[in-house]
């Protein structure tokens, strides 16, 4: 982890226990050809639902390791006050 300003990234905000996820998808609960739809709120607003999960379990060759993809709003704010333009109200993904 950094020593910067910002806050947490989604994961590590899960991995800290500091917010939940607004949902935890995978092969079951997001199958192929359905669309689901998320109003998502920015990480620095809320502690509880702050983040999209999903877990990449289609494939077949998955296995337990942490292999997700996280998407997660910034915007600036409490201890994100300080983001830059380039990332400020956008949707970002990590892939862990």
């Amino acid at each position: 982890m950094g020593s910067g300003h910002g806050c947490p990234s989604a994961p590590e905000l899960h991995f800290l226990g500091w917010a939940t996820p607004l949902a935890e998808l995978n092969n079951n609960t997001l199958p192929s050809g359905l669309n689901l739809s998320y109003w998502l709120p920015a990480t620095n607003t809320t502690e509880k639902g702050a983040f999209l999960v999903i877990h990449i379990t289609w494939r077949s060759d998955y296995t337990t390791k942490l292999t997700a993809v996280y998407l997660a709003l910034r915007a600036r704010g409490g201890g994100d006050w300080n983001l830059t333009s380039e990332v400020t109200d956008k949707v970002g993904a990590i892939i862990t």
